[in-house]
């Protein structure tokens, strides 16, 4: 569902006492901020218009708090710089997603430098790290949100972290294995954690 932002009076709570979201108000009107529509600002009553809401009230329902905002903006981020890391000169790769399926099928390799070669999509190391920073923070943020702690998990085994990309997987099939995500899903995560163990015995070896 479309979501609407309007900041707290205050930014911390107990928790018996449930934030009430406010509008900013200016010259006698009250907006909200859009976080989709790149933080466009909006008047209340433009909003019970696009939404066709009966009363100003029902806005309400539509609100995020300040963490729901900082956790868009993450995403955000987090989409901007992966798409940055992909070395795509010369057409040699469309711009993809990070999916667990390719990472699965072996789609991606990081490069330390920028340079292009055939394979895999090639993935600047330097927008990696700050990919990396932006899945951290919103996985942490979103305790319960099995896709923010899989990129996490995917990006750390991307970056050859297989130590650390292991024990973010094994967490996460005992957290969300076998849920709404299971199936398919189940499998390539167990699949890529025994690519883990695997990368990580080499490494031990070497």
């Amino acid at each position: 569902m479309h979501r609407i932002y309007t900041p707290y009076t205050h930014p911390y709570h107990p928790k018996h006492h449930p934030p009430q979201p406010e509008a900013l108000s200016a010259c006698g009107e009250q907006f909200v901020i859009d976080p989709y529509s790149q933080g466009a600002l909006f008047s209340v009553q433009e909003v019970v218009e696009l939404f066709a809401l009966s009363t100003i009230e029902e806005l309400r329902s539509y609100t995020v708090d300040n963490t729901q905002l900082l956790c868009i903006s993450l995403y955000n981020l987090q989409q901007a710089y992966f798409t940055s890391a992909q070395v795509t000169s010369d057409k040699m790769h469309e711009v993809c997603s990070l999916t667990l399926r390719h990472a699965v099928d072996g789609g991606y390799v990081a490069l330390t430098e920028d340079a292009c070669r055939p394979g895999p999509v090639p993935l600047c190391m330097y927008f990696l790290q700050r990919t990396l920073a932006a899945a951290e923070r919103r996985a942490r943020l979103l305790p319960d949100d099995g896709v923010a702690a899989m990129h996490e998990a995917l990006l750390l085994y991307i970056m050859k972290r297989y130590d650390e990309a292991g024990r973010s997987l094994e967490a996460w099939i005992d957290r969300f294995g076998g849920g709404e995500y299971g199936g398919k899903i189940d499998d390539n995560a167990t699949h890529l954690l025994h690519k883990c163990n695997l990368m990580k015995s080499f490494d031990l070896q070497d």
